[in-house]
């Protein structure tokens, strides 16, 4: 599930990440956390930013029957508007659900991690 987000982000792949986000997913990033709905998360990730590189680590799996919670660390390489390059780690943490057969994200909380 990770995996599949990480490669439809990096591919800018809309149908895919359409189809691996739940409607009310939620991102919280950054000092204050404030929410990030799923419309502006999907513009961001498909016009804004992109990632060179995404390496996931320290991959952790809690099943809670229809639902799951993913610990992780994201070590990103990023290239903002053709110019720079510049390195971040992430802390994360997503909560899937499993609708219909299918897992889908719901929430994610992410933390750059201090250098």
């Amino acid at each position: 599930m990770e995996r599949s987000w990480v490669s439809a982000q990096q591919r800018r792949d809309s149908v895919s990440l359409d189809s691996l986000l739940a409607p009310e997913f939620l991102l919280a990033e950054g000092v204050n956390g404030a929410p990030v709905p799923r419309d502006q998360y999907l513009a961001g990730v498909l016009h804004t930013t992109n990632e060179d590189t995404i390496r996931i680590q320290d991959l952790h799996v809690v099943h809670h029957g229809d639902s799951a919670t993913v610990n992780s660390r994201f070590i990103c390489t990023v290239v903002r508007d053709g110019q720079s390059t510049v390195t971040y780690e992430f802390r994360t943490t997503d909560l899937w659900v499993h609708r219909r057969g299918r897992w889908l994200a719901a929430r994610r909380a992410m933390v750059v991690h201090p250098d």
